[in-house]
């Protein structure tokens, strides 16, 4: 009950990336070659088909007969797998654990991020360690930045920080952005947040997590909202 990448193959996608990503141009057929290649590869790692779109869009922009540059979109995709592929072992488990776990995250302007877990029939009441929530200001350099990063940047956070136990299993995230809970499901959202999305697809390809995302509304998300604007009083009443 696994999915399984051979070696030869690990090696071939890997070689591929770093062949590419070492010139300054291709010929069609061969970004063609490593594009497909990849998405072979993707299918093992599901997570990775976030990776291929502007590297589709290199393809169908181009002719077949010329050259042309590996411009620096294309090396942001190419860069995910020359980083990914090295640390993943080219398994996935097709049957998952039963382990599930309900993650509510939000984030508050230029405030704070926050956000806690729970299992399936647990209470606000289990929260009980501080390895159960997590409360924190924005880093300086993310503050200016447009809601939807730091939404997403706090789903990132809460994965690296609350999830530890959740390896090959599946996580339901509860979130009230509406464009967080549309990136999550069709893997891709336009300007700054699609960095923290790139390393939340590379966190939960690593770690052989199922992510699902469900749209709440803001009264629903009270406590994860008291969090993230650091409200200490409404929190400890929650």
């Amino acid at each position: 009950m696994k999915a399984r990448l051979p070696p030869d193959k690990h090696q071939k996608a890997t070689a591929l990336v770093n062949s590419t990503l070492a010139q300054h141009s291709v010929t069609h057929r061969s970004l063609e070659t490593t594009v497909f290649f990849l998405l072979f590869a993707s299918k093992v790692a599901p997570a990775s088909r976030l990776f291929h779109r502007r590297l589709y869009d290199a393809l169908t922009a181009t002719s077949r007969l010329h050259h042309f540059r590996v411009s620096s979109e294309i090396k942001k995709d190419l860069s995910w797998w020359q980083t990914f592929l090295p640390q993943w072992n080219g398994i996935r488990l097709l049957h998952h654990p039963q382990q599930i776990l309900w993650l509510w995250t939000d984030a508050s302007g230029q405030k704070g991020i926050g956000g806690y877990f729970l299992r399936p029939g647990e209470t606000l009441s289990s929260i009980q360690t501080p390895a159960r929530v997590f409360s924190t200001t924005v880093p300086q350099r993310h503050k200016a930045k447009h809601i939807n990063f730091n939404e997403m940047y706090a789903v990132l956070h809460a994965l690296r920080t609350l999830t530890t136990e959740s390896r090959a299993g599946r996580i339901k995230l509860h979130c009230n952005n509406e464009a967080v809970v549309a990136a999550v499901a069709n893997k891709s959202i336009k300007a700054l947040a699609m960095t923290p999305l790139r390393q939340i697809a590379m966190h939960i390809a690593l770690q052989d997590i199922q992510l699902h995302c469900i749209w709440i509304p803001t009264k629903e998300n009270s406590l994860a909202d008291a969090l993230s604007r650091l409200d200490t009083q409404k929190n400890a009443n929650l």
